[in-house]
């Protein structure tokens, strides 16, 4: 239904403290400047497009609960036909929303709307505003590369969930509690291009205080968005990094130590807070102090060096609800949030944790870390070859591998 974008690959060849031996090549650069819109991007080609499939759903519906009535026509005989349909509907938004160029976005520095202020008191949850970080005062090379990127500090949203430790930064109550529990940073989902719709009050951070005996709190972020062509490029890497950092100095102010704060992150997010991670561990060595880490499913390679017939990529897609790379979404989220600067896929990559081809990613000095993994998911592998690197490096790990898709606890 439209031509793929062209893959953004990497290969190597320079050294810095955070980055490993890579750098882009003319073929690369080539490649990621040559990448194209998503199909249907202006009128009346997307109106069309998009009535087309709201107008295809009711039957294509009615087909799938057909389809898949019997367990053993079903992507996993254990799944019920609810869960089963549900999948099939969730790849139909994803796809019908990046085709149709209408992927919802944050506005991370808009008030809320009188609907998102109903979910926070839905909730019980608080909106708090977090202050920028001074990139003069980010240590290299993140700060270099922010300079180089444009890219600035800027004021985001945050959402707290659990006890109000926000208000109790000078009552000796609130000093008492927080010495005697962690508080959790969240980072969410969504390819670095869009929020997921319950992010504000997203039901990791609330289901781990309701049965965590350690947690007092929990503040999911509001980080920057990416976008690229056919929109106007905004937020590129490390734009999002910058937010995540910011966000971890505002619980050092409440008066949190390192060892209290437990980053945590599902999917891009996953990724999002191993960048953090590496950064507070390599350049402000406070790996050993570090409360955690808890990583969803994380988007550990943002290269393609795990898309090959025999990957999970291809072996799983049936059994997950991602979108396969015919749609290119991959290559577009990439491109987005890479940017247009020479080299900007080669830094993020060193941030990643388990591209196959030449990394030199360790995690020396890591905090212990909890990474949870869908055996039936498309991104299997690339989580795999992490746990590999972790163990390799002597992390304290404890690895859940359970028969599910994305992202589902």
């Amino acid at each position: 239904m439209g031509d793929d974008f062209p893959a953004v690959s990497t290969s190597t060849s320079e050294n810095t403290p955070l980055r490993g031996s890579h750098s882009q090549t003319k073929e690369t650069q080539a490649s990621r400047s040559s990448v194209r819109s998503p199909i249907y991007n202006t009128q009346p080609a997307r109106g069309l497009w998009l009535t087309k499939q709201i107008l295809l759903l009711p039957p294509s519906y009615l087909y799938w609960n057909v389809r898949y009535l019997l367990p053993s026509g079903r992507p996993l005989p254990s799944w019920t036909l609810r869960r089963t349909v549900g999948a099939q509907l969730i790849r139909w938004g994803m796809k019908t929303l990046y085709r149709g160029n209408a992927l919802p976005h944050a506005h991370f520095s808009e008030p809320p709307t009188r609907r998102d202020l109903a979910q926070l008191k839905k909730y019980n949850a608080r909106l708090v505003w977090i202050d920028p970080v001074d990139v003069k005062e980010v240590s290299e090379p993140v700060g270099g590369w922010a300079e180089q990127a444009g890219v600035k500090g800027v004021r985001v949203r945050g959402y707290w969930v659990g006890d109000e430790v926000e208000r109790e930064k000078k009552t000796t109550l609130g000093k008492e509690r927080r010495e005697g529990g962690k508080v959790m940073l969240f980072l969410h989902g969504g390819s670095y291009i869009l929020a997921h719709p319950s992010e504000m009050t997203s039901y990791f951070p609330l289901n781990s205080i309701h049965h965590s005996h350690e947690l007092c709190a929990c503040l999911s972020v509001d980080y920057r968005l990416s976008s690229g062509s056919p929109n106007p490029a905004a937020n590129p890497f490390p734009a999002a990094l910058l937010d995540a950092l910011s966000s971890f100095r505002y619980l050092l102010s409440l008066g949190f130590s390192p060892r209290e704060i437990i980053i945590a992150g599902d999917s891009s997010g996953g990724n999002l807070a191993m960048a953090l991670c590496k950064y507070l561990v390599e350049v402000e060595s406070l790996g050993p102090v570090l409360g955690g880490l808890i990583l969803l499913s994380p988007a550990c390679d943002l290269t393609e060096s795990h898309h090959y017939p025999e990957s999970s990529q291809f072996r799983n897609y049936k059994t997950d609800y991602l979108l396969g790379l015919e749609e290119s979404i991959f290559s577009y989220s990439v491109h987005a949030f890479c940017g247009s600067q020479p080299g900007g896929s080669d830094q993020h990559r060193e941030m990643d944790g388990a591209p196959e081809d030449g990394n030199n990613a360790t995690f020396l000095h890591w905090p212990r870390t909890l990474l949870i993994a869908g055996s039936v998911e498309m991104i299997l592998d690339e989580i795999r070859t992490l746990k590999r690197r972790m163990v390799r490096d002597g992390v304290l790990l404890m690895y859940r591998d359970g028969k599910d898709v994305h992202t589902t606890v």
